[in-house]
C-alpha cells in the first residue's frame, strides 16, 4: 500500500454534465497512462449529473496524476464543475466530497487535506478548503 501524505481536492473546470468518462480522453489526450481502466488521474471524481455519484477514477493503490510533485503520496478527488468564480457545488456534491474525504481521512488518518492550489500554482479547486476542512472534521466527530 502506498503511504498517503495528502488527499487533494480538485475541480474539473467544466461543466456540470462533465462525467469519468470525459474526464479519461481529456487526460488521455494530455498523455496520462491507461490505470485501472481509465486514463483520469484522479482517484474520485464526484459527478453532478444526473445525480450526484461518486464514481472510482484511477484506484488509490496506484499512484495518481493530479497534483506535480505531490502524485506519489497522495489521493486526487475531483468535484465537477468549475468553481473559480464564486460558483459552488450543489449541496449533494458538497456533501459527498465531505463524506469521501473523511471516509479517506479515516482509511489515512496522517493525511493532510489539501487543496490543489495549496500545492500548486492554481486556482483549483476554487472551493473554501477551510470550510471543507471543518465540514470534514464534523463528518469525522459525528461518525465516531
Amino acid at each position: 500500500m502506498r503511504k498517503i501524505k495528502y488527499i487533494v481536492v480538485h475541480h474539473t473546470a467544466s461543466g456540470e454534465e462533465t462525467t469519468l468518462e470525459d474526464v479519461s480522453l481529456w487526460h488521455k489526450a494530455r498523455g496520462f497512462s491507461r490505470v485501472s481502466g481509465t486514463n483520469a488521474g484522479y482517484h474520485y471524481l464526484i459527478e453532478a449529473s444526473p445525480k450526484p455519484t461518486i464514481r472510482l477514477g484511477r484506484s488509490p493503490d496506484r499512484t495518481g496524476a493530479h497534483a506535480r510533485g505531490f502524485n506519489s503520496g497522495s489521493i486526487g478527488c475531483a468535484i465537477v464543475g468549475s468553481f473559480e468564480d464564486g460558483s459552488v457545488p450543489s449541496p449533494e456534491q458538497y456533501r459527498l466530497a465531505v463524506q469521501l474525504v473523511a471516509d479517506l481521512s479515516r482509511q489515512h488518518p496522517e493525511a493532510a487535506i489539501k487543496g490543489h492550489s495549496e500545492l500548486g500554482s492554481t486556482q483549483c479547486p476554487g472551493i473554501d478548503m477551510v470550510a471543507f476542512r471543518q465540514a470534514v472534521q464534523e463528518c469525522l466527530q459525528c461518525h465516531r
